[in-house]
């Protein structure tokens, strides 16, 4: 085959080419130019401006593709892009928004960073090259249909992440979480492979077949050596994902990660995991579907009873992405078990909205803790925040907000959101599932009541907690202002998902 890349496949390609050349820029500026505040600025503001740049283009290429239309165009894509990379709607849609979550970090990054007066004459271009890096491998990672491409993906954002964790040399928990978060991704990278290996012994191909639902009438059946390796690959995708029982590394990476990393890994991570899933589906051994319901309500009991013990609130946080989880897989396994495209279009709606309000919502919560935390590292704490709503009830409102909608309280994104993903289920015959993750979401109101009262209703400090940073203030307080809007008219976001097509 003739190595050829056309316009079209820029084009396609745009929305992750756009980041690729803003990290070869701060690499190329991060050595010639002279350390220091000036260069810390411009580098900065290349990362938040190539991210931004591929947002736009995606929205782009969602408005050319027309969803509302009968037959949305096509594009004829190369020989070279064509057989590997998947362009449809929603990956389009995945795709920006783990750019969206991407941007959101690495705003809050540099007030984060600049914090540290011993840090003023570092560039950290490093750290921006390698934010950079994670929305390139995981797009790869979403829109792949041949398994080697997504390896690929899942690679690239691995070994940033890894990175990312240990930024901190200088902080043996930071090192510990990196080492941690190393050792266990490697092993989840040689399932993915060896998965991989099985299933193209078993099938000749590492090309994964269209979209649907798993048991949809005349799906193909992945038999033998083809069956195993679709389990072993899906074992990898649900350590990315942090689905019990693969979640171990969670608590202890998202404690010792810098803030608006574990803000970017706890969200992005889920999304790119969750979207590989679905692209996977058709990989995975009809007769094992049930151990999907398995692994939700493990899940989401885990996730939900680690949290209520947990007084920092990142490893709050870290169970409550568990059981986030767990609802997505309540999602996921209303998808798999559908009568037909429809149920599964449903659901495939409902895991969209549920990834896209999660994200930003989580995003926030731990954006005002990486907002205030270098002014008091106690902050990360439930008795770090209380008061807080005295001290700085500007964060304190935004962490109100982020609280209420993790918990699935109306008005809401987080009601809407977990509303979604129960009707989906229930549609789709899966009634007794869907009531166990009710129960599971009521579980979780009572952590999440901690939060209120130690900002609230708990005596604190008397000194004012001040976060640095206009730009990082703003845009947590635009995601608090997206929460709520999407709460309280939730079809401004639901008619954009409407026609997405499986």
């Amino acid at each position: 085959m003739q190595f050829s890349f056309t316009s079209t496949d820029f084009y396609v390609l745009l929305p992750l080419l756009l980041p690729l050349c803003g990290a070869i820029l701060v690499l190329c500026l991060d050595l010639l130019l002279k350390p220091g505040k000036g260069t810390r600025n411009l580098v900065h503001s290349i990362s938040l401006l190539s991210l931004l740049a591929g947002i736009i283009a995606g929205g782009m290429q969602y408005n050319f593709l027309q969803p509302s239309k009968a037959l949305p165009p096509k594009l004829e894509l190369g020989p070279l892009v064509e057989p590997v990379f998947r362009f449809q709607p929603w990956t389009v849609l995945g795709t920006t928004l783990i750019l969206v979550l991407t941007l959101i970090s690495l705003v809050l990054s540099g007030a984060w960073w600049s914090e540290d007066s011993k840090e003023e004459n570092q560039t950290h271009g490093e750290y921006h090259v390698l934010t950079l890096f994670f929305p390139i491998g995981a797009g790869l990672l979403l829109a792949a249909k041949n398994l080697m491409l997504a390896f690929i993906g899942l690679e690239i954002f691995s070994i940033a992440l890894y990175v990312l964790v240990a930024f901190r040399r200088s902080r043996a928990r930071s090192v510990e979480a990196g080492l941690k978060y190393f050792l266990l991704g490697a092993f989840g990278a040689a399932f993915f492979v060896y998965g991989s290996a099985l299933i193209y012994a078993g099938r000749g191909s590492l090309d994964m077949p269209g979209m649907g639902s798993i048991l949809q009438q005349g799906l193909p059946q992945p038999i033998e050596y083809a069956a195993l390796g679709g389990a072993l690959l899906f074992i990898a995708l649900f350590f990315k994902a942090s689905i019990a029982p693969f979640h171990m590394w969670t608590p202890d990476v998202y404690e010792g990660a810098p803030t608006p990393i574990t803000a970017l890994m706890s969200t992005g991570t889920k999304a790119a995991a969750f979207f590989l899933l679905v692209s996977a589906s058709r990989l995975f051994p009809h007769e094992l579907v049930p151990v999907f319901t398995l692994l939700a309500i493990l899940s989401i009991l885990v996730g939900n009873a680690g949290a209520l013990v947990q007084t920092n609130l990142k490893r709050l946080l870290a169970y409550s992405g568990i059981a986030h989880a767990g609802y997505l897989l309540v999602a996921y396994q209303a998808m798999a078990v559908g009568q037909g495209p429809t149920d599964a279009g449903v659901a495939m709606r409902a895991l969209l909205f549920y990834l896209a309000v999660y994200g930003v919502t989580n995003l926030a919560a731990l954006g005002v803790l990486s907002w205030i935390e270098r002014r008091d590292p106690a902050i990360v704490t439930l008795e770090g925040i209380r008061g807080l709503g005295r001290r700085n009830p500007i964060a304190a409102a935004i962490l109100a907000i982020s609280a209420i909608s993790l918990a699935g309280v109306p008005p809401t994104a987080g009601f809407w959101a977990k509303y979604q993903v129960f009707a989906a289920s229930i549609q789709a015959g899966q009634a007794p599932l869907a009531i166990i993750a009710i129960l599971g979401s009521v579980i979780g109101l009572y952590y999440y009541l901690k939060i209120l009262v130690a900002l609230y209703f708990k005596e604190g400090g008397t000194e004012p907690v001040s976060g640095k940073g206009f730009a990082t203030g703003l845009t947590l307080s635009l995601c608090a202002a997206a929460i709520l809007l999407v709460g309280l008219l939730p079809d401004l976001f639901l008619d954009v998902l409407v026609n997405v097509r499986l």
